[in-house]
């Protein structure tokens, strides 16, 4: 029994006043069996549908009832829409589920350009992103391993796993999964899989531990680095750590500290800004920064 079915048998109530059984049975795909089923569950919910025999009979609310608006609030609807049409973005699978809603509900769909609220979580490379998802939902549906090749900042691997969800965090797709070589639970970026693939073998689904799925707690970035940054920069620094990151000197640059992880992440990072960029401390972070931009230049030199 879908919840959706439900509302939107509801919905239909409510805006046509009185619906026969046929009619609820052609719009929602469903038998005239699962329909009376559906009405006897939401009876025994507490709310009072009555049905009449005969000409001109149906199925209605009881004299006086109707749906509470505030439930049906046009933000309510918009926001849940947007969440639908944010999955329909990178899934081929049921790809028009907002249209699909809209229709069910007795809703009229929302022109895209008017729409408030619009999530596209699609990646550039879209066909390989989608193809990943529609495997992963079925082989977490149908409770079958996987196998993929990983790649690591300082390597790869493959791996086989017990798909258990599909995480967007970080601007990013991620698996989350449990790994019976480690056995442990894992997260595992989509953008760093190849060749991913089901082994045709089952599992028995694991209840998931409390707070393993708050992602990123045990992450830390127990490592300051201080820099000053050009004026130009500040559209990087704003973007991926808000106003206020940094303080103005009165030369008009940008002086900023930030933790990582690692020192090898705050090369990257660093190294992306170029000349724009100047390292004041720890000391030896900067020694670290130093050797790899000498490291470069020796390879114009070969």
């Amino acid at each position: 029994m879908k919840l959706s079915r439900l509302i939107g048998i509801l919905v239909t109530i409510e805006k046509r006043g009185q619906v026969t059984m046929p009619y609820l049975a052609e719009k929602f795909e469903v038998s005239r069996r699962t329909v009376c089923r559906d009405i006897e569950a939401l009876c025994a919910s507490g709310i009072p549908i009555v049905t009449t025999q005969g000409a001109g009979g149906g199925i209605s609310f009881a004299p006086g009832y109707s749906l509470d608006a505030a439930a049906l609030e046009e933000d309510d609807v918009s926001t849940i829409l947007a969440g639908i049409s944010s999955l329909d973005s990178v899934t081929r699978e049921d790809s028009r589920r907002a249209a699909a809603l809209c229709d069910r509900l007795g809703i009229a769909p929302s022109d895209g350009d008017t729409e408030p609220i619009s999530i596209d979580l699609a990646a550039w490379h879209y066909e390989s992103l989608s193809e990943q998802i529609a495997l992963l939902r079925r082989a977490m549906r149908e409770h079958r391993t996987v196998s993929f090749r990983y790649f690591y900042e300082k390597g790869e691997d493959d791996k086989t796993v017990h798909p258990c969800r599909l995480v967007y965090r970080w601007s990013a797709w991620y698996l989350f999964a449990f790994c019976p070589a480690r056995d442990d639970f894992r997260l595992y970026k989509l953008d760093r899989m190849t060749a991913l693939r089901p082994t045709g073998d089952t599992f028995v689904p694991r209840e998931i531990p409390p707070g393993r799925l708050e992602l990123g707690q045990n992450m830390t970035d127990h490592l300051p680095v201080r820099a000053v940054f050009e004026r130009e920069c500040a559209y990087r620094l704003i973007e991926e750590y808000g106003g206020g990151c940094y303080a103005e000197r009165p030369d008009g640059k940008l002086e900023m500290e930030r933790g990582f992880s690692s020192y090898e992440k705050a090369l990257g990072w660093f190294l992306s800004f170029g000349a724009r960029v100047r390292i004041t401390e720890p000391a030896e972070f900067r020694e670290m920064y130093l050797a790899e931009i000498e490291k470069i230049r020796e390879l114009y030199e070969t």
